[in-house]
């Protein structure tokens, strides 16, 4: 999936929107997730901004943005917490459990046709609000 590359006045906007000073360090963090086409984390945000900021900015900035809703935490089973922007397309991931590869994949007609008939069949559930969906297994390298 691509992901639309966001301009310097959106991240502004974003944090405007989400009551956040526009800093040069939010909005580098933003940049780098702009410029990515997968779900990061903590360590490659620091890894791209060493020397201009501390690990302990990253981590409060990152925690800032999922509490306004910029970022989405993903559950990718890993040691660490991976994050994506909430503005892009709704999506799912399948990661290589071996290597780590992650790949992208779009909501299909399946899986929301799955959805609601998992609420139809519920007992205790009227509808799913929001929802997401990670596979594991191994990538073709690993295979």
């Amino acid at each position: 999936m691509v992901k639309k590359e966001i301009e310097k006045n959106d991240f502004k906007n974003l944090l405007k929107k989400g009551g956040l000073k526009s800093t040069p360090i939010r909005l580098n963090i933003l940049e780098i997730f702009s410029k990515n086409n997968k779900p990061i984390n903590a360590d490659f945000i620091f890894s791209k901004l060493k020397g201009i900021t501390d690990e302990a900015t990253v981590y409060r900035s990152l925690s800032s943005f999922e509490k306004c809703g910029i970022l989405k935490r993903i559950d990718l089973r890993m040691s660490s917490i991976y994050f994506e922007l909430s503005d892009i397309n709704h999506h799912h991931h399948i990661v290589c459990t071996k290597c780590g590869e992650i790949e992208d994949f779009k909501e299909s007609e399946i899986i929301e046709r799955f959805l609601l008939k998992i609420v139809k069949d519920s007992r205790n559930f009227k509808n799913i609000t929001e929802h997401s969906l990670e596979l594991f297994g191994t990538c073709r390298v690993c295979n």
